[in-house]
């Protein structure tokens, strides 16, 4: 996994993030299985984000205090109990550019992506598909998209389909402002 704290203007481009795990003992959150920013801004262009793991929060990406623009990326095949493929708290991520995220699953919450008391934004032909949120037997809330306590945007020609949960099986607003716009 890439860490990046209390830093300005990063830019990680034409990365392939694999098979990473973020364990509690050593990180001392069990965030971020593939990409951990606290603190930081950057620009993750063109990057392949898969067959990560977080025992927390973030199974590919996860965003704490954090600008994170994520574009051209396949995030892909990440598990976490909340943001299977991306997850950001506080701040505002913007996900553009033609992303793909697939195959992701959060054991609670946000299969493709989480955001908590973040604004977010998913524009520029971005598609958001086949993720769920589900432990076990147990469907929850917010397959593609889960956006709590803060506003989320999703629009220009965003493409968000097929993904499963109990409750928003595309996407979940909870306590959230929302617009949607083709």
């Amino acid at each position: 996994a890439i860490t990046i704290g209390n830093t300005p203007n990063v830019t990680i481009y034409g990365f392939t993030i694999q098979y990473g795990k973020s364990d509690p003992a050593v990180s001392g959150d069990g965030n971020g299985g593939g990409i951990h920013l606290q603190h930081a801004s950057a620009v993750i262009e063109n990057c392949r984000i898969t067959n990560n793991h977080a025992t927390g929060y973030g199974g590919g990406i996860y965003s704490h205090y954090s600008t994170p623009e994520i574009r051209n990326c396949t995030i892909t095949s990440n598990t976490a109990e909340r943001g299977g493929g991306v997850y950001a708290q506080y701040q505002q991520p913007r996900i553009t550019g033609g992303t793909r995220i697939t195959n992701n699953r959060a054991f609670l919450r946000g299969g493709g992506v989480y955001t908590c008391n973040s604004g977010l934004i998913i524009e520029g032909s971005t598609v958001i598909s086949h993720n769920e949120a589900r432990s076990l037997n147990t469907y929850h809330s917010g397959g593609g998209v889960y956006v709590e306590g803060a506003a989320g945007t999703i629009q220009g020609g965003t493409e968000i389909s097929y993904n499963r949960a109990a409750y928003g099986g595309g996407v979940y607003f909870q306590e959230a402002s929302g617009t949607i716009q083709g």
